[in-house]
């Protein structure tokens, strides 16, 4: 028997991002038992970015700032967490040689390049991090410093504010 793969549009926008590719609106229409995909419209990152990152609060109640070019869920910049992160990259940290050997050493490698989208990062580069594995982090005595205007206050689901301003860059 022959399987079928059915992609849904939510996996197709998660398939898409991963790519890089920004889509303003995803148009689909049901055939039968299968999705048909419209041509996408693509948008420059700075559109992608701009009016949904002015709805985001960061974790001082601002606008959310941007992080750094290629961060975040969604590569667009913006520490700010969407519909399938289920990381929650809300914190915009300043990486240090131990957090990274911290965070490589729990399974996740940020330090080595994984051409031609990730060429990673090194002591001083800002990155979106998980709330979770920060907080874990600094658990350890690893935790780097934190860009407050650039995290998203969903973070402070998970970390007291307290506990990041401790750690403001």
């Amino acid at each position: 028997m022959r399987r079928q793969l059915l992609l849904t549009p939510a996996v197709v926008l998660l398939m898409l991002n991963r790519l890089g590719t920004k889509v303003s609106a995803l148009p689909v229409q049901r055939v039968s038992n299968s999705v048909q995909l419209n041509k996408p419209t693509r948008i420059s990152a700075a559109q992608a970015s701009g009016s949904a990152a002015q709805m985001t609060n960061n974790v001082l109640g601002g606008d959310l700032e941007p992080c750094a070019n290629g961060c975040g869920f969604s590569r667009d910049g913006y520490c700010r967490v969407t519909d399938g992160d289920f990381g929650v990259h809300a914190v915009a940290a300043v990486v240090t040689d131990d957090f990274l050997t911290y965070t490589k050493s729990q399974g996740n490698d940020l330090s080595t390049p994984m051409p031609p989208s990730f060429p990673g990062l090194k002591a001083g580069d800002r990155w979106c991090l998980c709330a979770g594995r920060w907080l874990q982090a600094e658990k350890a005595g690893k935790a780097p410093k934190v860009v407050l205007a650039a995290t998203d206050a969903k973070a402070l689901d998970t970390i007291p504010l307290e506990l990041l301003k401790k750690y403001a860059a």
